[in-house]
């Protein structure tokens, strides 16, 4: 249920996983 998700809560998820590829990048 994307939907449920907010403009502004699913670009906060959508950071998250950016940031948690970054980190996996060395």
């Amino acid at each position: 249920h994307n939907r449920h998700f907010t403009n502004g809560g699913y670009s906060l998820f959508k950071r998250l996983i950016r940031n948690k590829c970054s980190q996996n990048e060395p």
